[in-house]
């Protein structure tokens, strides 16, 4: 029945359907009315006055009163049905042809409705809607035995709230996303005690029960990033909330970070964890990043952010990195020595040092053997930082750390290596030796030799000579002379080379020293350079007996007498004969070693070494020819120039 009312007339009532029994739904929708009973949906035109469509029930053994229809208008020509495991999306259309007869020209509609589109459900419809072009649908799920009778055999599940994309007549709908409803005493309810109402123009949704009502809205990036968080997908949330931050009302990039970086300490992954403490507090939020350190600590896991800690900005309370060290000094000495090299640019801003050396001091008091020596290094370390030099240095050498070495050359502490020499000679002689010899305007080294005679230890003595004759060939000559007996005892190798280059060492006792540890081939230099060549050609055949040596030492000498004395000492050695045979050629008078040559001596390969005796012979008399000649020629040029200028002049 429908009333209009008029005016001045009042009302009128119209029955406009009857017969078919209750009506289990209702919407008016501009121009046209629909309502829903056990067979069918009919479609009322109040523009015409009649009914345009019926969209009939299909069969089913289900009860009607609890599986009722459901109707919602999309647009004010689209309407959605649905009933039982069926929704059904229908438009009223024009009816064409159009007929018009003018005596009856309300005889036939001009509208009718048609079914777009049928979308066949795993559920019961306790509801239908729209969002945007899809369908919003309140399903009443049941177990496959009761799925013939409508009715749950035991207790009912509870409803569901689905969206879908309707496919026309034969294509399955497209489940877009299907969220189950725990309400309030659904474990009672049947199909009918739900529904499902919309705002019109408005994403809200309100799902209806005996006991409870549900608000359903369009989802936020805010609910998105939440429902990612929830499910653990804190790397997919921290993107979003980054993409979309000027889109963000109840949560910031900074909470969602927050809780994915809790999330990774409680998962126990405080690698992970403390990586993202980087990333997402970075250089500012300095109360979050004192939460999160104290955090670590709770979980003993300090060594995991410790590389994150930030010194600037921002720069922490000054608790937070004395509880950090504090922590080390416990569990891990060459950590806290470690994080104290990292912090100690700036370091008294960051805590207070004398605080952290009480500490340690209290801890060596009463730790074990075992633990001493990281302890003394930290001290050591500590009292440098102090400036107490001489302490930290005491520390270094009771260790045998090489830092004392830094430490030395960091704050100019020369006096301390000249009272501490054996000690540092003995830790790492190279390196003090170094030192010793770059710094040797401070260190003088009439000081250091001194020390080191003193001391009894010619071993050191010489490498420090050594390396400053190296470094300065002149410095430190006075000492020359006793270098020679230190070379001669520690490196041989050497003495040769520096005899060679030190011109102010007396020759007879350089002599005396290499005769003493029975070095030949220096004491051959030593009377080369005293002018005794037939000494040292003596020690070279006898001693030596090495006649490429003692053929080259004549060429160098290129002493006549020498070559006899060579050539005699040669007569009974066939080893010698064929070296002056096969290198003298070009030197001396062939025949001149030819008929010294005894002839009931054996010279091995004599007839090649005179072979190559007289080709070099050759040799030298062809370049003397050759030479003669050009000689010659340069003459008579010359001797022509001179004529042709005096004829001129």
């Amino acid at each position: 029945m429908i009333e209009e009312r008029r005016w001045p007339m009042g009302s009128k009532k119209s029955v406009i359907h009857a017969g078919e029994g209750v009506i289990s739904d209702i919407k008016w929708r501009g121009n046209y009315i629909v309502w829903a009973n056990d067979a069918a949906v009919h479609v009322y035109d109040n523009t015409v006055k009649k009914r345009i469509s019926c969209v009939s029930k299909e069969q089913s053994n289900l009860i009607p009163k609890l599986v009722p229809c459901r109707l919602h208008w999309k647009n004010d020509n689209t309407l959605i049905i649905g009933w039982e495991y069926c929704v059904k999306v229908c438009v009223v259309k024009d009816t064409y042809p159009l007929t018009s007869d003018p005596a009856h020209p309300m005889s036939t509609p001009s509208k009718f409705m048609e079914v777009v589109s049928v979308s066949k459900l795993d559920c019961l419809v306790c509801g239908v809607a729209t969002f945007r072009d899809s369908l919003v649908v309140l399903g009443y799920v049941l177990e496959e035995q009761d799925k013939k009778t409508g009715v749950p055999s035991r207790n009912a599940l509870a409803p569901q709230l689905l969206v879908i994309n309707a496919n026309g007549f034969d294509g399955e709908p497209t489940e877009l996303s299907r969220d189950m409803l725990p309400m309030k005493g659904y474990q009672i309810y049947n199909c009918n005690d739900y529904r499902l109402e919309s705002e019109a123009g408005d994403c809200t949704y309100y799902v209806v029960a005996p006991m409870d009502i549900i608000e359903a809205k369009k989802r936020t990036i805010d609910d998105r990033i939440e429902w990612l968080m929830t499910k653990e997908r804190f790397e997919d949330a921290l993107e979003q909330a980054k993409k979309a931050v000027t889109h963000l009302s109840r949560i910031s990039v900074l909470d969602v970070g927050l809780r994915y970086i809790n999330h990774l300490i409680e998962k126990k992954m405080f690698e992970a964890a403390a990586r993202q403490c980087y990333i997402v507090l970075g250089n500012e939020h300095k109360e979050h990043w004192e939460d999160v350190i104290t955090s670590f600590m709770v979980k003993k896991q300090i060594q995991a952010i410790r590389p994150y800690i930030p010194q600037k900005n921002p720069v922490l309370g000054k608790h937070i990195y004395e509880m950090v060290l504090n922590e080390f000094l416990n569990t891990d000495t060459k950590l806290l020595l470690d994080t104290l090299k990292e912090w100690q640019q700036g370091v008294h801003a960051l805590f207070d040092l004398q605080t952290i050396v009480n500490a340690v001091e209290e801890k060596l008091k009463n730790s074990d053997t075992s633990e001493q020596q990281g302890l003394l290094e930290v001290s050591g370390y500590l009292y440098s930082l102090q400036g107490e030099f001489d302490r930290a240095l005491r520390v270094y050498l009771q260790l045998k750390h090489t830092d004392v070495f830094d430490l030395i050359q960091r704050h100019n502490l020369w006096h301390a290596l000249l009272n501490n020499l054996m000690n540092l000679l003995d830790l790492d002689v190279e390196r003090t030796v170094k030192i010793l010899v770059l710094k040797r305007e401070a260190i003088l080294p009439a000081k250091v030799v001194k020390e080191l005679e003193t001391q009894g230890r010619p071993d050191y003595l010489h490498k420090y000579l050594d390396a400053l004759f190296q470094e300065d060939s002149k410095c430190g000559s006075e000492y020359h002379e006793m270098q020679v007996e230190l070379y001669a005892k520690f490196e041989r190798e050497k003495l040769l080379p520096f005899l060679r280059l030190c011109n102010d060492i007396p020759l007879q006792k350089a002599l005396d020293v290499c005769n003493q540890f029975k070095l030949v081939e220096e004491m051959i230099f030593l009377l080369g350079r005293m002018g005794n060549i037939k000494e040292a050609l003596k020690l070279i055949t006898e001693q030596l007996q090495d006649v490429d040596k003692a053929i080259w030492f004549a060429m160098d000498q290129d002493d006549d007498d020498l070559w006899e004395d060579l050539i005699k000492y040669s007569r009974t050695k066939p080893k010698f004969i064929t070296g002056l045979l096969n290198n003298v050629g070009t030197h001396i008078d062939p025949t001149r070693l030819i008929e010294q040559i005894p002839s009931q001596i054996e010279i091995p390969h004599l007839r090649d070494s005179l072979v190559k005796l007289l080709q070099d012979f050759s040799l030298q008399i062809a370049l003397r020819v050759g030479c003669k000649k050009i000689l010659v020629k340069d003459r008579w040029v010359y001797i022509c120039v001179v004529h042709s200028t005096y004829i001129c002049t």
